[in-house]
Protein backbone atom coordinates (compact mmCIF):
# COMPACT_ATOMS: atom_id res chain seq x y z
CA UNK A 1 0.00 0.00 0.00
CA UNK A 2 2.84 2.36 0.85
CA UNK A 3 4.47 1.75 -2.55
CA UNK A 4 1.19 2.51 -4.34
CA UNK A 5 0.83 5.81 -2.46
CA UNK A 6 4.40 6.78 -3.30
CA UNK A 7 3.79 5.99 -6.97
CA UNK A 8 0.63 8.11 -7.05
CA UNK A 9 2.49 10.96 -5.35
CA UNK A 10 5.21 10.71 -8.00
CA UNK A 11 2.64 10.98 -10.80
CA UNK A 12 1.16 14.08 -9.17
CA UNK A 13 4.59 15.71 -8.91
CA UNK A 14 5.34 15.00 -12.57
CA UNK A 15 2.34 17.16 -13.42
CA UNK A 16 -0.98 16.95 -15.23
CA UNK A 17 0.74 17.53 -18.55
CA UNK A 18 1.72 13.87 -18.74
CA UNK A 19 -1.97 12.86 -18.75
CA UNK A 20 -2.45 14.32 -22.21
CA UNK A 21 0.55 12.71 -23.92
CA UNK A 22 -0.13 11.62 -27.51
CA UNK A 23 -3.79 12.60 -27.31
CA UNK A 24 -5.83 14.18 -30.11
CA UNK A 25 -8.59 16.52 -28.89
CA UNK A 26 -11.19 18.55 -30.77
CA UNK A 27 -11.71 22.15 -29.52
CA UNK A 28 -14.61 24.42 -30.42
CA UNK A 29 -14.59 28.21 -30.08
CA UNK A 30 -16.93 29.44 -27.34
CA UNK A 31 -16.17 33.14 -26.96
CA UNK A 32 -13.64 35.85 -27.71
CA UNK A 33 -12.25 38.41 -25.26
CA UNK A 34 -10.96 41.73 -26.63
CA UNK A 35 -9.85 44.54 -24.31
CA UNK A 36 -11.74 42.87 -21.47
CA UNK A 37 -15.00 42.69 -23.46
CA UNK A 38 -16.42 39.22 -24.00
CA UNK A 39 -18.62 38.15 -26.86
CA UNK A 40 -19.95 34.77 -27.90
CA UNK A 41 -18.25 33.29 -30.94
CA UNK A 42 -18.43 30.20 -33.09
CA UNK A 43 -17.28 28.91 -36.44
CA UNK A 44 -13.83 27.73 -35.43
CA UNK A 45 -13.31 24.13 -34.46
CA UNK A 46 -10.02 22.28 -34.84
CA UNK A 47 -8.02 19.31 -33.60
CA UNK A 48 -4.90 19.53 -31.47
CA UNK A 49 -2.39 16.71 -31.03
CA UNK A 50 -0.84 17.09 -27.56
CA UNK A 51 2.18 15.23 -26.26
CA UNK A 52 4.91 15.66 -23.64
CA UNK A 53 6.93 18.00 -25.88
CA UNK A 54 4.18 20.26 -27.18
CA UNK A 55 1.21 20.43 -29.51
CA UNK A 56 0.29 21.01 -33.15
CA UNK A 57 -2.86 21.45 -35.22
CA UNK A 58 -3.90 18.28 -37.00
CA UNK A 59 -6.72 16.24 -38.50
CA UNK A 60 -8.81 13.72 -36.58
CA UNK A 61 -6.09 11.09 -37.00
CA UNK A 62 -3.33 13.28 -35.59
CA UNK A 63 -1.65 14.10 -38.91
CA UNK A 64 -0.14 17.59 -38.79
CA UNK A 65 -1.27 20.39 -41.13
CA UNK A 66 2.26 21.82 -41.03
CA UNK A 67 1.48 25.17 -39.43
CA UNK A 68 4.15 24.98 -36.76
CA UNK A 69 4.86 23.33 -33.41
CA UNK A 70 3.86 24.87 -30.07
CA UNK A 71 6.28 23.85 -27.32
CA UNK A 72 5.30 22.83 -23.81
CA UNK A 73 6.75 25.34 -21.30
CA UNK A 74 5.48 24.52 -17.82
CA UNK A 75 2.45 23.85 -15.66
CA UNK A 76 1.54 26.85 -13.51
CA UNK A 77 -0.77 25.87 -10.64
CA UNK A 78 -2.05 22.96 -12.68
CA UNK A 79 -2.55 24.99 -15.87
CA UNK A 80 -0.27 23.68 -18.68
CA UNK A 81 1.31 26.42 -20.80
CA UNK A 82 2.43 25.98 -24.43
CA UNK A 83 4.05 28.69 -26.59
CA UNK A 84 5.00 28.85 -30.24
CA UNK A 85 3.82 29.16 -33.84
CA UNK A 86 0.56 27.82 -35.26
CA UNK A 87 -2.17 28.73 -37.76
CA UNK A 88 -3.15 32.01 -36.02
CA UNK A 89 0.33 33.47 -35.61
CA UNK A 90 3.95 33.17 -34.60
CA UNK A 91 3.85 34.05 -30.88
CA UNK A 92 0.86 32.24 -29.44
CA UNK A 93 0.22 31.07 -25.89
CA UNK A 94 -2.03 28.12 -25.15
CA UNK A 95 -3.17 27.90 -21.50
CA UNK A 96 -5.25 24.85 -20.55
CA UNK A 97 -7.03 23.90 -17.37
CA UNK A 98 -5.90 20.78 -15.51
CA UNK A 99 -7.87 18.20 -17.51
CA UNK A 100 -7.43 19.93 -20.91
CA UNK A 101 -11.19 20.46 -21.25
CA UNK A 102 -10.82 24.26 -21.57
CA UNK A 103 -8.32 26.34 -23.53
CA UNK A 104 -7.38 30.02 -23.63
CA UNK A 105 -5.53 30.87 -26.84
CA UNK A 106 -3.71 34.23 -26.54
CA UNK A 107 -3.09 36.00 -29.85
CA UNK A 108 -0.47 38.59 -30.69
CA UNK A 109 -2.94 41.49 -30.75
CA UNK A 110 -4.19 40.90 -27.20
CA UNK A 111 -7.28 38.93 -28.20
CA UNK A 112 -8.13 35.74 -26.31
CA UNK A 113 -10.03 32.89 -27.95
CA UNK A 114 -11.74 30.65 -25.39
CA UNK A 115 -12.28 27.06 -26.50
CA UNK A 116 -14.09 24.06 -25.02
CA UNK A 117 -13.14 20.46 -25.76
CA UNK A 118 -15.93 18.65 -27.62
CA UNK A 119 -16.61 15.33 -29.28
CA UNK A 120 -15.54 15.14 -32.91
CA UNK A 121 -18.15 16.87 -35.10
CA UNK A 122 -20.14 14.84 -37.58
CA UNK A 123 -20.09 17.64 -40.15
CA UNK A 124 -16.97 18.87 -41.92
CA UNK A 125 -18.50 22.37 -42.00
CA UNK A 126 -17.87 22.69 -38.26
CA UNK A 127 -14.11 22.41 -38.74
CA UNK A 128 -11.60 25.13 -39.52
CA UNK A 129 -10.71 25.51 -43.19
CA UNK A 130 -6.95 25.99 -43.48
CA UNK A 131 -5.81 28.55 -46.05
CA UNK A 132 -2.14 29.38 -45.74
CA UNK A 133 -2.44 32.80 -47.36
CA UNK A 134 -4.79 33.89 -44.57
CA UNK A 135 -2.33 33.32 -41.74
CA UNK A 136 -1.80 36.71 -40.03
CA UNK A 137 1.61 38.00 -38.94
CA UNK A 138 1.37 38.48 -35.18
CA UNK A 139 3.39 41.12 -33.34
CA UNK A 140 4.57 41.14 -29.72
CA UNK A 141 1.41 41.47 -27.67
CA UNK A 142 0.25 43.35 -24.55
CA UNK A 143 -0.90 41.32 -21.57
CA UNK A 144 -4.56 40.33 -22.20
CA UNK A 145 -7.36 40.42 -19.63
CA UNK A 146 -8.02 37.32 -17.55
CA UNK A 147 -10.83 34.93 -18.37
CA UNK A 148 -11.64 31.26 -17.68
CA UNK A 149 -8.01 30.26 -17.10
CA UNK A 150 -5.04 32.26 -15.72
CA UNK A 151 -3.39 35.05 -17.66
CA UNK A 152 -0.44 34.21 -19.81
CA UNK A 153 2.68 34.50 -17.59
CA UNK A 154 4.53 37.80 -17.96
CA UNK A 155 7.63 37.66 -20.15
CA UNK A 156 10.92 38.86 -18.63
CA UNK A 157 12.42 42.08 -20.06
CA UNK A 158 14.74 41.56 -23.04
CA UNK A 159 18.04 43.38 -23.48
CA UNK A 160 17.83 46.05 -26.16
CA UNK A 161 19.68 44.76 -29.21
CA UNK A 162 20.41 48.28 -30.47
CA UNK A 163 22.25 49.67 -27.45
CA UNK A 164 23.19 46.27 -25.92
CA UNK A 165 21.71 47.24 -22.57
CA UNK A 166 23.52 50.56 -22.17
CA UNK A 167 20.61 52.85 -23.00
CA UNK A 168 22.94 54.72 -25.38
CA UNK A 169 22.84 53.99 -29.10
CA UNK A 170 26.24 53.87 -30.88
CA UNK A 171 26.90 56.20 -33.81
CA UNK A 172 29.87 56.97 -36.06
CA UNK A 173 30.91 60.19 -37.80
CA UNK A 174 33.47 60.89 -40.54
CA UNK A 175 35.82 62.58 -38.04
CA UNK A 176 37.76 59.38 -37.46
CA UNK A 177 38.17 58.72 -41.18
CA UNK A 178 40.38 61.76 -41.84
CA UNK A 179 43.37 63.55 -40.40
CA UNK A 180 45.87 62.25 -37.85
CA UNK A 181 43.33 59.91 -36.23
CA UNK A 182 42.32 58.15 -39.45
CA UNK A 183 42.20 54.39 -38.90
CA UNK A 184 43.03 54.73 -35.18
CA UNK A 185 40.99 53.50 -32.25
CA UNK A 186 40.33 54.57 -28.69
CA UNK A 187 38.70 52.90 -25.70
CA UNK A 188 34.87 53.30 -25.31
CA UNK A 189 33.62 53.00 -21.73
CA UNK A 190 30.09 52.14 -22.91
CA UNK A 191 31.01 49.50 -25.49
CA UNK A 192 33.87 48.20 -23.31
CA UNK A 193 36.18 47.88 -26.29
CA UNK A 194 38.34 49.94 -28.65
CA UNK A 195 36.38 51.82 -31.32
CA UNK A 196 37.51 53.96 -34.24
CA UNK A 197 37.72 57.72 -33.71
CA UNK A 198 34.43 59.35 -34.60
CA UNK A 199 32.54 56.76 -32.55
CA UNK A 200 30.04 58.24 -30.06
CA UNK A 201 26.71 57.47 -28.36
CA UNK A 202 23.27 59.09 -28.28
CA UNK A 203 20.05 58.45 -26.36
CA UNK A 204 18.57 55.11 -27.49
CA UNK A 205 15.10 55.68 -28.93
CA UNK A 206 14.40 51.95 -29.27
CA UNK A 207 14.33 51.26 -25.52
CA UNK A 208 13.89 54.92 -24.44
CA UNK A 209 17.19 54.86 -22.58
CA UNK A 210 16.26 51.92 -20.34
CA UNK A 211 18.58 49.36 -21.90
CA UNK A 212 15.84 46.73 -22.09
CA UNK A 213 12.51 46.15 -23.78
CA UNK A 214 9.55 44.90 -21.73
Amino acid sequence: MKRVCLFLAFLFCVGVHSIAQNMVYYYELEKTVTNGNQRSASGDGHYLAINSNGLYECDANGSSFGYGFVQYKNSNNGHPLFEGKAYLGRELSYVFNADYSRLNLYLGNGTIHVYTRRSSPSSESAKRIYRKEEVPAMAVYPEPASTVTPNRPARPPRECQVCKGSGREPRWSMVGATGSVAGKKKWCDICKKDEYYGHYHVYCETCRGKGYIE
